[in-house]
């Protein structure tokens, strides 16, 4: 009974100290540790578009609005603007591209 004892006392020191080694020593810190690189081609752009400015009326995606363009109809949505005053204008909107949808940061009406 005392053999057993003992050898359940050394395996539980056995693993206690795996464990803690494993956690401690089989990790090397890099000094960016906690520090997220973003690949250079898949940062966001500022994006500068022309048009006019039309609502979606039943959005099935995440833009709510399109510009178009004189070539082009460009998905638009904003959590920083309200694109509804704007409605059926000539605007310029500058923006950042997330997916194929300019997410408007500014917009201006154009005369």
């Amino acid at each position: 009974m005392k053999a057993g004892i003992i050898m359940a006392i050394v395996i539980l020191i056995l693993g206690a100290g795996v464990y803690f080694g494993y956690t401690f020593l089989g990790h090397t810190v890099s000094p960016t540790m906690g520090q997220v690189n973003i690949p250079e081609e898949s940062t966001s752009k500022i994006t500068t578009v022309q048009g006019l400015l039309m609502k979606v009326t039943n959005p099935k995606d995440d833009y709510t609005h399109t510009i178009k363009t004189e070539t082009t109809l460009v998905r638009a949505a904003s959590y920083t603007v309200t694109l509804d005053e704007y409605v059926g204008k000539n605007v310029e909107v500058t923006g950042q591209n997330s997916g194929n949808t300019l997410f408007v940061d500014t917009i201006t009406e154009l005369k």
